[in-house]
């Protein structure tokens, strides 16, 4: 099933004289214009620019939110940007979209989650082999319920043995990669907070290269003994058993730029420094 993002106009003229059946936008001089036209079986979401870059979702169907959603083309139409022309997509995308409208207009939920209806679950609901000639299987709509809850919250004591870790020694760690490299670069996939994160002051997590659970008795770790890594390499790591060391992690599991590219890992990769 597709559906459509479709543009009403700028945000800062056109959201207050949103209605349910508007058919025409204000432009920047005042002039009326008519929504685009689509022909889509699925939901119309209406959205606006608002301030100089920001693209919102307004509406869905004949739904206006309160609150507008900040859209992310990743996540809500298929890695599609946004152009006055109407953009289509998919059934998975368009759930991403309305989860995030939901969580953001208490007011709107009922309204909203009455549109999942209008989304085909088989395409949403992961698939499994099924033996030849035993038919369809029926989906199971347990996981993709919308009306699914709960309680969360609730404070209780809990009484854990934890291994004791030197905060000194982590630190002591970062100020000698920092020193060495001015960085501190995950030793897997080498990424770094600071260039992706803005204002954000340098940061990773300490990974000891022998796990502490291995000794016997408490032991002596040296800044050898410890690894820079990311916080998503750090948990994958530790999901290896036995627990690999970072160089055969690296070597053996992280795919990197072969994965986001969708090649081989054999194959041979040459990239362009675009950042001047």
């Amino acid at each position: 099933m597709a559906h459509a993002l479709i543009y009403h106009g700028k945000f800062e003229r056109n959201y207050s004289r949103l209605k349910p059946a508007s058919r025409t936008y204000r432009t920047i001089d005042g002039r009326l214009r008519p929504l685009p036209n689509t022909r889509v079986d699925g939901i119309r979401f209406g959205y606006m620019t608002r301030g100089k870059s920001e693209f919102v979702a307004v509406k869905a169907d004949n739904v206006i939110l309160r609150h507008p959603v900040r859209l992310v083309a990743k996540r809500h139409s298929d890695g599609k940007y946004h152009a006055p022309s109407p953009t289509t997509f998919g059934d998975r995308s368009a759930r991403h979209l309305l989860d995030d409208m939901i969580a953001a207009n208490k007011a709107n939920r009922a309204s909203l989650r009455a549109l999942y209806a209008r989304l085909h679950t088989s395409e949403l609901a992961p698939t499994r082999s099924r033996s030849p000639g035993t038919g369809p299987r029926r989906v199971n709509t347990k996981y993709y319920n919308p009306d699914i809850e709960a309680l969360e919250g609730n404070r209780r004591l809990e009484t854990h043995l934890r291994l004791e870790r030197s905060r000194t020694l982590a630190d002591a760690k970062k100020k000698a990669v920092l020193d060495e490299a001015n960085a501190l670069r995950c030793e897997v996939c080498g990424f770094d907070f600071t260039e992706s994160y803005r204002g954000l002051a340098p940061f990773c997590e300490i990974h000891h290269r022998r796990p502490l659970q291995d000794n016997t008795a408490p032991t002596y770790t040296t800044l050898r003994g410890l690894a820079v890594l990311c916080s998503n390499c750090h948990r994958a790591i530790h999901r290896t058993r036995p627990l690999m060391t970072v160089a055969k992690f690296r070597s053996k599991v992280w795919r990197g730029a072969y994965h986001a590219l969708g090649v081989d890992k054999g194959t041979s990769l040459s990239f362009v420094d675009t950042s001047t």
